[in-house]
């Protein structure tokens, strides 16, 4: 039983030295971003799975990610168009 104190005293302790350094009290996983307020990891938008050049829309009933129109596309000129 005296194991099992130590071992949760150990990892208490862990856990408020990253809160202390401004991390959360676990590391977080990929999808997900430490909120130094709470100590929790938060879900990222999208799970943070969008491009540079996409932004995550969330007016649906599930998020997705979109162009966000900061792409230059370039057309090739219309042939035979006066």
């Amino acid at each position: 039983m005296g194991l099992v104190a130590a071992e949760v005293a150990l990892g208490a302790g862990a856990a408020a030295a990253r809160c202390a350094a401004g991390e959360c009290f676990t590391p977080c996983v990929p999808g997900t971003a430490c909120n130094p307020q709470t100590g929790l990891c938060d879900g990222l938008p999208c799970r943070g799975q969008c491009k540079p050049t996409e932004q995550c829309d969330t007016s649906g009933v599930f998020p997705r990610c979109v162009d966000d129109g900061s792409r230059m596309t370039v057309q090739p000129p219309d042939a035979g168009v006066p």
